[in-house]
C-alpha cells in the first residue's frame, strides 16, 4: 500500500475482526489522513502485506499463535524504523518492559468508550510525522553530504551558507584562506555576506536569494577580513534549493589581490611612462628600423621650433623631419650624413655635441633598441647651451676660488681616502717650511712623525666612515716646538660617481692654531682645582702658603708674597713669602703711605702690572733688585706680589689668571674668618644658653617654693579670720605667679634657634587666636607664606602680640596679620603707641596695663632676637600700632 505524502497507511492486526473494524472506522473518522487496513493475526499481516508499504502499524498483544511483542520482533527485522504501538486490553509494568526492550514506537491501554480512539489518532499522528521528519533530515544530510564532497573538491574558496548568513559547509581551501581550520570556521558568521548586506543599495539581496526572489549575487568586493587581511575578491552566490525550498547559499570565492594589484601596476607603469615621456626635459624620437616615427614628445617640437605637432608626424618617414631639423644647424649636411652613420653603423653614441645657426649648443644620444617587430633607433636632444655656460662660469670662479685659498693666512688641505695630500695652501706650506711638491701625494706619516700621524690618521677616517664633519685638536711639531691645532674637517662628495656617490672621497680641512688658548685653559683648569684646594684650608697660614707656591707654579714667577694689613700698624706687612724672595732681598719690606705702588694698589682695590719697576716714577724703592711686579689686591685683608728680577712683560691674560688666583685667596681667607666668627658665635650662644638655663633654674625653684609656701598659711590665714587685708595678699601672690611664668618664658625664648622647620603663618595665627580671650576683636589673615622658624615659639610670639592688641584696644579691635618683602606684619587699630614710648615698650617689666606684668613685648623681642630677625614698631594703616618682623627666610612654595 502506497499513500501519498499527505495520506497516513495504517495496519491495524487484532484477533477481533469487529474491534479491528471499529477502530479503523474511529480512525479514519478523527483524521481524514488515515487509510487503514486490518488483519485478524501477527501471521495473516505478515503473510499479506508489504510492511514498508505502510506508516504505522497497530497491533494488540494477547493474540493466537504469536502475540504482539514477538510480532514486533519480526517487524523490527524487516523494518527497524517503522512506527509500532502497542494496542492492548491487557496492562501490566512486564508487558510495557518486554514492549520497551523490543523496540516498541508507542505503548497505550485500550479504554471504554470512544475517546481513546481520539487519543490513538494522535498517537498515530504524532509517530508517522516524527518518522517522516527524520527521513527528510536524512534525505537533507545527503544531500548536505554530496554537497560537502562537491565543495571540498573544488580548488577555489567554497562554501554553503546557513539563513542566517553563517558558515554551514567551508573547504580547506577557504579554511587555510582565512589562516584557520574547516571545524573553527564552521559556525561563523561570514564578513562576505555582512559587506554585501551592508553595500547593498535597495533591499537586502542576500535575503533576496533565500526567498527565492533572485538567482545568484555576484560581483567583486574589497575589504579587510579577520585573521587574512586586505584582499580583493571575486564572489558569486546561488541558492541551495532541496525538494523545492532553499536551504542555504552556495558560496565561491577567487582571491583577486593579486591579480588586481599587477593590474593596477600596468596601468600605473604605463601612465607615468607617458608622463614621463611628455615631461621629460629632452627631445625623444623613437622610428622603427624602416625609419618610420614611431613616437615624439612634445619637448623635441619645442627645441627645434617646428610648427606641426607630434600627433601628426607618428607614422610619417622620419627623414622628412631629419631634413627639417637640419636646416637649424650651422652644418646641416654634416648633421645628415652624421645621422645616417649611425643609423647604418647600429652603433651606439652619447653626448655628441651639434652647434646651431642660432648660436645654441645641443647634445644629442643615439641608441640602437629592440622592437616588438624589429629594431629601431632612439634619439635624445638636449639643450646643453646653458650648461655650457654654466661651467665655464663654475671653472672661472673655481680658480677664483683656488685662489683665494691659496692666499688665505689660514691653514688648509684637502686629502683623498688613502690619506695622501691633493691640496695644500700658502699658508700650509709656510708652516712647514716645505715645498708643494714635498707634501702633494704624500702622506702624514712620510712628512710627520708617526704618532701625530696616526692619530690625524685616525680622525680623517672617522670624517670619511661617518660622512659628518667633525672639529678636533691635533698637537704638530714645528721647528722642535709642539703646537697645538684647532682642526675642522669636512667630508668632500664626488656627485659625478655614478658607484657610490653618497660615500665621501675626500676630506677638506682647516687648522687654526690654539696652543696659547689651550695653555689658558689648563692653567684655568688648575686654578680650579687650587680653589676648591684653598676652599678647603682651615687657617689662614694654610691660604697664604698656597698662594704664593701657586703663583709660582702657575704663572712661573719666582718672587712671590703677601702682604697683609696690620690695623695697629696701619701698614701691609709680610705674611708669607717664597724661598726666592728671602734668597733676592731678605726680609720683605712693609709697606705704606703713597710712595709705594703697593699701598696705592691695595687702596685702589685695582690690579696693576710693571714691567720695570726701575723705569716707573712710583717706584717705591730704587735699589730693588727686583725688575718687573704684579701687584693684585686681595680686598681688605692685603696684597700679593709677584716679581721678576728681570724686566718681563705681563700681558692681559697673565693680570686675568692673578686676578682669579687672587679672587680664590679672598674668598678662601674670608671663609676661614666666617668660620672662626661662627665658633666665636656659638661659645658666646652657649655660655648665655647656660646663664639663662641658671636663671630659669632659680626662678623655678628659689621663686615657687617661698610663694607656695606663703599661698598654703594665706590659706590657714584665711580659716582662722576674716579680713579684708587677705584678698589683697591673694591678688599679691597671683601677680607674682604670673610674674614668674613671664620671667621664665622670656628666659626660655632668649635661647638660640637651633632647629628650623617650614611654619604655615594662616593655619599658625588660627591656633594662636584661638588660644588667647578675643571678645569682641576681629582677625584677619592676608598672607598664604611659610616661613623657616621654631613652631612653638614662634607661637608665642603671635600669641602675644594679638594679647598686646586686644588688651589695649579694650577688646573691640581689629588685628591684621600679613606679609611683606622681607618678612611678616601684626597690626591693629587701637590707639596705638606714642613715638616717645616705642623703645621702652620692649623692656622688661614695661607696662601700661596696672594688672600687667610688662614682660609680654620683651618676650616677643627675645623670640625676634633668637632667630636673628629685627623688629620695628609704627603707625598702623588706621592710626593703631604696627609690629612689622623682618630678616624673615621664607619656605618653599
Amino acid at each position: 500500500m502506497t499513500g501519498t505524502i499527505d495520506t497516513i497507511a495504517v495496519l491495524h492486526v487484532d484477533d477481533e475482526p469487529d474491534f479491528a473494524d471499529l477502530t479503523a472506522t474511529f480512525l479514519e473518522r478523527e483524521d481524514d489522513r488515515f487509510e487503514v487496513e486490518t488483519a485478524t493475526s501477527a501471521c495473516d499481516a505478515l503473510a499479506t502485506f508489504e510492511l514498508p508499504a505502510f506508516d504505522c502499524i497497530v497491533s494488540d498483544h494477547d493474540m493466537p499463535s504469536m502475540n504482539g511483542i514477538e510480532f514486533l520482533e519480526e517487524v523490527r527485522e524487516e523494518c527497524p524504523d517503522l512506527p509500532f504501538i502497542l494496542y492492548t486490553g491487557k496492562g501490566s509494568e512486564e508487558v510495557a518492559s518486554d514492549a520497551i526492550t523490543a523496540g516498541v514506537t508507542d505503548y497505550l491501554q485500550k479504554g471504554s468508550g470512544t475517546d481513546h480512539y481520539a487519543v490513538l489518532a494522535n498517537r498515530i499522528g504524532n509517530v508517522v510525522e516524527s518518522r517522516r521528519s527524520q527521513q527528510k533530515l536524512v534525505e537533507r544530510d545527503r544531500d548536505l553530504s554530496r554537497y560537502k564532497h562537491m565543495i571540498n573538491s573544488m580548488y577555489e574558496a567554497a562554501c554553503l551558507y546557513d539563513e542566517h548568513g553563517r558558515f554551514e559547509i567551508v573547504n580547506e581551501y577557504l579554511a587555510g584562506w582565512y589562516n584557520t581550520t574547516r571545524e573553527a570556521l564552521e559556525g561563523e558568521e561570514s564578513n562576505l555576506i555582512q559587506i554585501v548586506q551592508e553595500r547593498a543599495d535597495n533591499g537586502d539581496p542576500y535575503q533576496a536569494l533565500l526567498d527565492g526572489q533572485r538567482d545568484q549575487i555576484s560581483g567583486e568586493i574589497e575589504a579587510e577580513f579577520p585573521n587574512h587581511g586586505h584582499a580583493v575578491l571575486e564572489y558569486r552566490l546561488t541558492p541551495l534549493t532541496i525538494d523545492g525550498t532553499v536551504e542555504g547559499v552556495v558560496g565561491v570565492t577567487r582571491d583577486i589581490t593579486a591579480q588586481k594589484g599587477h593590474q593596477r601596476e600596468i596601468e600605473q607603469t604605463n601612465a607615468l611612462l607617458s608622463t614621463l615621456f611628455d615631461a621629460l626635459p629632452q627631445g625623444v624620437l623613437v622610428e622603427d628600423d624602416a625609419r618610420n616615427v614611431l613616437a615624439v614628445n612634445q619637448q623635441m617640437f619645442d627645441l627645434f621650433e617646428l610648427p606641426s605637432s607630434p600627433e601628426g608626424v607618428v607614422g610619417e618617414d622620419c627623414e622628412r623631419l631629419a631634413e627639417a631639423i637640419s636646416d637649424m644647424f650651422a652644418d646641416s649636411e654634416w648633421f645628415v650624413e652624421r645621422t645616417n652613420e649611425l643609423i647604418a653603423k647600429g652603433e651606439p653614441a652619447d653626448g655628441e655635441e651639434l652647434e646651431l645657426a642660432d648660436g645654441r649648443t645641443f647634445e644629442r644620444t643615439h641608441r640602437p633598441i629592440e622592437l616588438p617587430n624589429g629594431e629601431g633607433h632612439l634619439w635624445v636632444y638636449r639643450d646643453v647651451t646653458a650648461r655650457k655656460i654654466r661651467d665655464h662660469e663654475i671653472e672661472t670662479i673655481q680658480r677664483r676660488f683656488e685662489a683665494v685659498l691659496e692666499n688665505t693666512p689660514t691653514p688648509m688641505f684637502m686629502k683623498d681616502e688613502g690619506g695622501e695630500y691633493l691640496f695644500v695652501n700658502q699658508a700650509y706650506r709656510d708652516l712647514f717650511d716645505l715645498r708643494d711638491e714635498e707634501i702633494v701625494g704624500r702622506t702624514d706619516g712620510e712628512i710627520h712623525s708617526s704618532e701625530m700621524a696616526t692619530d690625524v690618521r685616525r680622525n680623517d677616517r672617522t670624517v670619511i666612515e661617518r660622512g659628518e664633519p667633525i672639529e678636533v685638536e691635533e698637537s704638530i711639531a714645528v721647528d722642535g716646538n709642539e703646537l697645538i691645532f684647532l682642526t675642522t674637517k669636512v667630508p668632500v662628495y664626488d656627485t659625478g660617481r655614478r658607484s657610490d656617490p653618497d660615500s665621501p672621497v675626500a676630506v677638506f680641512g682647516v687648522a687654526t692654531e690654539i696652543t696659547e688658548r689651550t695653555v689658558r685653559e689648563q692653567q684655568l683648569e688648575a686654578l680650579n682645582q687650587v680653589t676648591q684646594v684653598l676652599m678647603r684650608a682651615e687657617t689662614r697660614d694654610e691660604i697664604l702658603e698656597i698662594g704664593t707656591e701657586t703663583t709660582r707654579d702657575l704663572l712661573g714667577i719666582e718672587l712671590n708674597a703677601i702682604h697683609l694689613y696690620d690695623e695697629d700698624a696701619g701698614a701691609l706687612v709680610p705674611a708669607a713669602a717664597t724661598d726666592a724672595v728671602y734668597d733676592l732681598i731678605g726680609e720683605p719690606p712693609s709697606f705704606t703711605g703713597e710712595d709705594s705702588i703697593a699701598w696705592r694698589v691695595y687702596q685702589r682695590g685695582e690690579p696693576r702690572a710693571v714691567d720695570d719697576v726701575h723705569e716707573d716714577p712710583d717706584r717705591y724703592n730704587p735699589d730693588t733688585p727686583v725688575r718687573s711686579e704684579l701687584y693684585l689686591p686681595l680686598a681688605d685683608y692685603g696684597i700679593l706680589i709677584a716679581g721678576s728680577p728681570s724686566p718681563e712683560s705681563f700681558d692681559d691674560e697673565d693680570v686675568l689668571l692673578g686676578e682669579i688666583l687672587a679672587g680664590g685667596l679672598t674668598r678662601a681667607l674670608e671663609q676661614v674668618e666666617r668660620t672662626a666668627q661662627l665658633r666665636d658665635r656659638e661659645r658666646e650662644l652657649t655660655e648665655q644658653n647656660d646663664r639663662l638655663e641658671e636663671f630659669a633654674s632659680i626662678v623655678s625653684h628659689d621663686l615657687r617654693n617661698p610663694i607656695t609656701v606663703a599661698e598654703g598659711h594665706l590659706e590657714l590665714a584665711a580659716t582662722e579670720c576674716d579680713s579684708e587685708h587677705l584678698e589683697h595678699v591673694k591678688r599679691a601672690h597671683e601677680r607674682m605667679w604670673a610674674l614668674i611664668e613671664d620671667l621664665l618664658t622670656l628666659a626660655r625664648e632668649g635661647e638660640a634657634v637651633t632647629e628650623f622647620e617650614s611654619v604655615a603663618l594662616t593655619g599658625l595665627i588660627q591656633g594662636c587666636w584661638a588660644n588667647v580671650e578675643t571678645g569682641d576683636a576681629t582677625l584677619i589673615t592676608d598672607t598664604d607664606r611659610t616661613v623657616r622658624a621654631d613652631k612653638s615659639r614662634l607661637k608665642q610670639l603671635f600669641e602675644n602680640l594679638i594679647r598686646n592688641a586686644i588688651e589695649h584696644g579694650d577688646g573691640d579691635v581689629t588685628v591684621t596679620v600679613g606679609e611683606t618683602d622681607a618678612g611678616f606684619y601684626v597690626e591693629d587699630d587701637g590707639p596705638g603707641i606714642p613715638a616717645d614710648e616705642r623703645e621702652a615698650i620692649f623692656d622688661a617689666g614695661y607696662s601700661t596695663q596696672a594688672d600687667g606684668t610688662g614682660f609680654g613685648l620683651g618676650i616677643v623681642q627675645r623670640v625676634v632676637e633668637a632667630h636673628e630677625w629685627e623688629i620695628d614698631v609704627t603707625d598702623g594703616d588706621e592710626g593703631g600700632a604696627r609690629f612689622e618682623i623682618t630678616g624673615v627666610e621664607f619656605g618653599a612654595e
